[in-house]
């Protein structure tokens, strides 16, 4: 909050300054009036605003604005400076202000004005309380002029505004409506015609005229395609006209984007006054349909480029003889939209079909400020493969191409649960040119994010759940009782996840002092842990003998030592040598810092020892509740001590058969590597017979593509002693 006059620079080089000075324009102090939709109206040769009734109130404000020297000015007629105040009969002010006004800079393809509203401080001095940048593009699109006939079919008395007086000529004809100087209340009002405006602020307004078509539209009839509700419904009406007004994002608008524009289409339907008599009567169409498109540009300022409207021609006649025509037109499966409703369901295009080749479909739903949106799929069967390259649906929170993304999606594995970030979420299916599969049903539910207001009164981190809230807390705490506060907790970790997250103690805050934290992280059998730091910044040392993370491989501090880490460099990515790590953090009494985050995971394959007790071996981390992933390579070897050979029992087989196993398989060596006699190279299903080493070691293979992904593997090695014959399948 800054005292108005003070000189504040915007967009680079260029500043603005406030508007004060004597005869100001006064304004009640019982709310601010700057984000009325209405506020502003751009024409091409100058911005309109309207002060809404009651303007005059209580005289707490004054309206303000800033000119090119950084002298404030109050707004008032000021012919020299190209502002012009006047008054309207329904109480409203109407303030005209010319591009080339003292008040109007030019930027990047804008003419910018700021208005304020400036007030009295606890001090007695006057302070700006409020400020609104207003926007209009240079290149504002402009419709064409009326021709005569269309303005003089409209009688005196039917005639609706189409702008506030004053306005110019220019100004009216760029609307799309008619000019009469000689007409002092209604200088500028609807022809008899359709008159559409795309708005800077985002807003459609629509006027249609009863005698747009022969025979007449019929005005109660006219009605928004979309059904009414809230806000959707005419803002002015009389015998001759009807006048709708509404946000782009509301009442039903459709919306995709082409190259940099982003087009918003509605539409609007009729009935036709169709006059019947003895013998009856015929017309083409007793339905009258208008519909309006808009389109915006999307990079840089949100400037309207262009209005469209398309209806049906007039008829010729109210009835006419001759051959009456009927034809059927089935369209395609229509997909994608813009989306206000809380809750509903979004298919796939061709829907419970299978989906068409070669669409590409955006949704994009928005719900009400302090909302999330969650998506839950409740059927998913799509063209997949490991990047999902072909056919996938992309889910990301916002509205853009670039938006962040949740994740891309394919095959016929069900998302989780996906809930927005914000109150917004982008959905888009994409499909190739060859095969098509069921598709996709997924409902969306909006929801109140009671996260959104004091982070839910939780200390630590709120998460928002459907219908409610939770509470969390930072590594090294745990939730008080009272379900909002945070305590101190213990700081033992065991994870046995095939991946996740790890952190010191406070994250993403300081680590507190004098804490020791372990993190003892087990794998599934036959996987080596891997760990890798994302972030790490802990008090330095050379010997890191303060602050310190130690990593060992094996189950405790008394396995052998991975290494000793300080400093703000992030270690190398960190491996075990078995399905089993220990971390040890420790802070000492002094200096403490952000601390570390990591990611731990698996890594296929290692040695592996036999011994007289069984052991397992899983084809991959997650063996049993997803298939084995893509693109896998991993060899294991398995030692037995000497003396005894290594027996391989199988009790799960499952991988993509083919006649010589060349896509995924599984093959096995009888030694340390693959120079070693090969025992047998395997795939399809079906259990396999024991396999027994001629020596004390068995190199096992196995390697997926990126197509199919099956069940994998499951086995069992011990070791025995040494067999006469080997017993494989080959």
């Amino acid at each position: 909050m800054g005292v108005v006059g003070q000189a504040r620079p915007v967009c680079g080089a260029l500043f603005f300054w406030g508007l004060l000075g004597p005869f100001a324009l006064v304004v009640g102090a019982q709310g601010s009036f700057l984000d009325e939709p209405g506020l502003l109206a751009c024409g091409p040769d100058s911005l309109q605003l309207t002060l809404p009734v009651g303007w005059e109130g209580n005289v707490s404000f004054v309206l303000t604005a800033w000119d090119t020297e950084g002298k404030a000015h109050a707004l008032h007629n000021d012919s020299g400076c190209g502002l012009w105040v006047s008054g309207a009969p329904d109480g409203s002010r109407k303030v005209s202000v010319s591009y080339t006004s003292c008040y109007v800079f030019e930027w990047d393809g804008n003419y910018l004005m700021i208005v304020g509203l400036e007030g009295t401080g606890a001090t007695g001095q006057r302070v700006l309380q409020e400020e609104k940048l207003l926007r209009c593009p240079v290149d504002l699109p402009a419709l064409d002029a009326p021709s005569s006939s269309v303005c003089s079919a409209v009688r005196s008395q039917d005639r609706l505004p189409c702008a506030s007086s004053p306005v110019s000529q220019g100004d009216c004809e760029a609307r799309g409506c008619c000019y009469n100087p000689r007409d002092r209340v209604k200088t500028c009002y609807y022809g008899n015609t359709v008159t559409a405006h795309c708005t800077p602020d985002g807003r459609f307004s629509i006027a249609v005229s009863r005698d747009v078509t022969l025979p007449p539209v019929i005005l109660d009839s006219v009605r928004l395609a979309s059904g009414p509700s809230a806000g959707c419904t005419p803002v002015v009406k009389n015998s001759a006209f009807v006048v709708y007004q509404f946000p782009l994002s509301a009442c039903g608008t459709t919306f995709q984007v082409t190259g940099d524009h982003a087009v918003y289409e509605n539409e609007l339907v009729a009935s036709r006054d169709v006059k019947t008599g003895s013998l009856g009567s015929v017309t083409r169409d007793s339905t009258f349909r208008l519909h309006v498109r808009c389109s915006y540009l999307i990079t840089g300022s949100f400037i309207p480029l262009s209005v469209q409207v398309f209806t049906l021609p007039p008829l010729p006649a109210v009835s006419q003889p001759g051959p009456l025509s009927l034809e059927l037109r089935v369209a395609s499966a229509a997909c994608g939209g813009f989306i206000t409703k809380l809750n509903g369901t979004i298919t796939s295009p061709g829907w419970p079909k299978e989906y068409p080749t070669n669409k590409n479909c955006i949704w994009q739903v928005v719900a009400p400020a302090q909302y999330r949106i969650s998506l839950q799929f409740e059927v998913f069967d799509l063209e997949g493969n490991d990047v999902c390259k072909y056919d996938y649906v992309e889910v990301r929170s916002g509205l853009a191409s670039d938006s962040k993304l949740h994740g891309k999606f394919c095959g016929s594995e069900k998302p989780e649960v996906i809930t927005s970030y914000g109150n917004n979420m982008r959905l888009e299916f994409k499909s190739d040119n060859t095969v098509s599969k069921k598709g996709f049903k997924v409902h969306f539910f909006s929801d109140k994010d009671e996260c959104s207001k004091d982070n839910g009164g939780c200390q630590h981190e709120c998460v928002n759940t459907f219908g409610s809230y939770v509470c969390q807390c930072r590594n090294g705490f745990m939730l008080h009782e009272n379900g909002h506060d945070c305590k101190e907790a213990g700081c033992e970790h065991k994870l046995s996840s095939a991946e996740g997250m790890m952190s010191s103690p406070n994250w993403p805050d300081k680590y507190p002092s004098r804490k020791e934290c372990t993190w003892n992280i087990s794998a599934t059998s036959g996987h080596r842990v891997k760990v890798i730091f994302n972030e790490f910044e802990i008090e330095q040392h050379q010997e890191c003998a303060y602050d310190h993370l130690e990593m060992y491989d094996g189950p405790n501090s008394k396995s052998p030592i991975l290494g000793r880490f300080c400093g703000s460099k992030k270690p190398d990515p960190v491996v075990a040598s078995t399905n089993k790590m220990f971390l040890r953090f420790y802070s000492d009494a002094s200096v403490q810092r952000k601390g570390f985050q990591a990611k731990h995971s698996t890594v296929c394959g290692g040695l592996l020892k036999a011994e007289v007790q069984t052991k397992e071996l899983y084809s991959h981390a997650q063996f049993g509740d997803n298939n084995y992933p893509g693109q896998a390579n991993c060899d294991w070897v398995i030692v037995a001590e000497d003396g005894y050979g290594v027996e391989l029992i199988f009790q799960t087989f499952e991988v993509e058969e083919e006649a010589d196993c060349g896509y995924d398989y599984m093959e096995i060596y009888d030694g340390y590597d693959s120079t070693a006699p090969r025992l047998g190279r395997f795939c399809g299903s079906g259990p396999l017979e024991e396999i027994y080493s001629a020596g004390d070691s068995i190199m096992i293979r196995f390697h997926t593509d990126d197509t199919i992904n099956k069940k994998g593997f499951h086995a069992r090695y011990i070791s025995t002693k040494f067999q006469d014959a080997l017993h494989m399948r080959k």
